[in-house]
């Protein structure tokens, strides 16, 4: 499929012989690479260490090239793992629990890189390439592989940390403030004064005590460590849900029938319209919705909850305060119940996921109607003599092929610039070889050069080897001579230095 072609006084290029979807060579290969990426052997940082370490004291032993070993090498390093590997209760009650075992990881890696190497029939293995595109990293506790877990991990230690350092370390009364009529302690309001913390409303109803100055710098490290715990938190979060393909599947799917992405004769303006308003609607309901959600939980505080006349909230203060939240601004100017807090330590979160999103989402808006324009412009596009003349360089063949048409709608549709294709070939012209592309003949003959390059070290270190030893040899001679006539010297004369 997609055999290149080449004829008398014409470009080589790659013809499609076929239009049924995924025959295609750069469909293919796409897929391949994918394939390969969605395969990799998951090693802990361990793992990667002691296979890179190990590889690179090899290459310097031998005087390998540093990025390389010979196949040899890498079959007895496997062997000897594989006799060291032996199974345990703790290796059998690591799996059971999903904690990965480094041994068992790194005769995995190695097995896997045997079978590399013997399929391709190689007689180097590049041990920093198979380390970037055949392995990945991955923790050893299952509970942080995933990013979602990762985040709710971070932010129960934070809440965690926050009321055994104010209550029981640090002791401070301005955030571990007990409640007598409702007998709540210091915890409580620890736990919520560390949600208004992290969710940066700060309303200032909870103060750090600033009668010493530690207590100051106390304040100022919590504040940085809060902004930290909310950076990590949410990019753990987000790195896991752009994983989750479904939900990326339906979003793509509710943005086509939005755009109408399939009648391509509509004005385009028309479809920016709908996005406009489809993105700004997403918008006002969840900040709607979020809104109606606390103010209900207030009223029913209020109800039950208040004890003081300032905390009974009327319904028009009740939608203040709760926009205040939403919004992260917390002017503090307003009393709530002392058992509205356990709603606002998970409120305030999702407050803050909120305004984060809102804002992420009207940033990228021009960029999305961009993104409209250009590939609806694209999808209208028909075989013409000008864009035949667009899609190749200054000399062609009056042909457009696959890898032609990839590179130029890649460009044409700003998903790659000549900042990133500037890079690539610059590398491929390093690897290149006389005919003008890559070949096998090129690899076997850096391999020979190699080799000879190896076997000439290897000589002249032995040659200097032999040398030294002559000359350590010679050295003691002359030593022994020397420490004879000092003997003789001073039998016959005795006393002199």
């Amino acid at each position: 499929i997609g055999k290149s072609s080449k004829e008398s006084g014409f470009l080589e290029y790659h013809r499609l012989v076929s239009r049924k979807r995924g025959d295609s060579e750069v469909e293919q290969l796409t897929w391949k690479i994918e394939n390969r990426r969605n395969n990799r052997i998951p090693v802990t940082l361990d793992v990667r260490k002691r296979f890179l370490r190990h590889c690179r004291s090899l290459a310097q032993a031998k005087q390998y090239p540093i990025s390389r070993i010979r196949v040899e090498d890498l079959k007895i390093y496997h062997q000897e793992v594989f006799g060291k590997a032996i199974e345990t209760w703790a290796t059998k009650w690591k799996e059971m629990l999903g904690i990965h075992d480094n041994k068992k990881q790194l005769l995995a890696v190695l097995a896997e890189a045997v079978a590399h190497v013997d399929e391709n029939e190689d007689e180097w293995f590049h041990y920093m390439d198979f380390n970037m595109y055949f392995t990945v990293l991955e923790p050893t506790f299952p509970w942080l592989r995933s990013g979602l877990a990762a985040a709710i991990f971070s932010l129960l230690a934070f809440y965690i940390f926050t009321p055994l350092f104010f209550c029981v370390i640090a002791r401070d009364e301005g955030i571990c403030q007990s409640n007598e009529n409702t007998g709540k302690f210091g915890w409580m309001s620890a736990l919520y004064f560390a949600s208004t913390t992290l969710s940066t409303v700060g309303y200032g109803d909870l103060n750090v005590s600033k009668d010493y100055w530690y207590q100051i710098v106390f304040g100022i490290l919590y504040m940085i460590l809060a902004n930290v715990t909310l950076i990590v938190a949410f990019t753990f979060a987000a790195q896991s849900i752009c994983k989750w393909k479904w939900l990326d599947d339906l979003n793509t799917q509710i943005l086509k029938n939005v755009i109408g992405e399939a009648d391509i004769t509509e004005a385009v303006y028309h479809k920016i319209s709908r996005l406009r308003k489809w993105r700004l609607g997403q918008i006002v309901l969840t900040f709607i919705l979020l809104n109606m959600l606390g103010v209900f939980v207030s009223r029913i505080a209020i109800l039950f909850g208040a004890d003081e006349e300032d905390e009974r909230l009327s319904w028009l203060e009740s939608i203040y305060w709760a926009v205040q939240t939403t919004t992260t601004i917390g002017y503090g100017d307003l009393s709530i119940p002392f058992h509205l807090q356990w709603f606002q330590i998970l409120y305030l979160i999702l407050s803050t996921y909120f305004v984060g999103k809102a804002l992420g989402g009207l940033a990228s808006l021009p960029e999305e109607f961009d993104t409209v324009r250009r590939e609806t412009a694209w999808r209208r596009r028909q075989v013409t003599k000008s864009m035949i003349d667009e899609l190749q360089p200054d000399e062609h063949d009056a042909n457009v092929d696959q890898y032609e048409f990839l590179v130029a709608s890649l460009v044409s549709l700003k998903k790659i610039s000549s900042d990133d294709v500037i890079p690539i070939m610059d590398k491929y012209r390093e690897l290149v070889g006389d005919e003008g592309y890559i070949s096998v003949k090129e690899a076997r003959q850096e391999a020979e050069e190699i080799e000879q390059k190896t076997m000439l070290a290897m000589s002249t270190m032995e040659a200097i080897e032999k040398h030294c030893q002559d000359c350590e040899q010679e050295i003691i001679m002359v030593v022994e001579e020397d420490v004879n006539d000092s003997s003789d010297t001073e039998e016959q004369f005795p006393g002199m230095p």
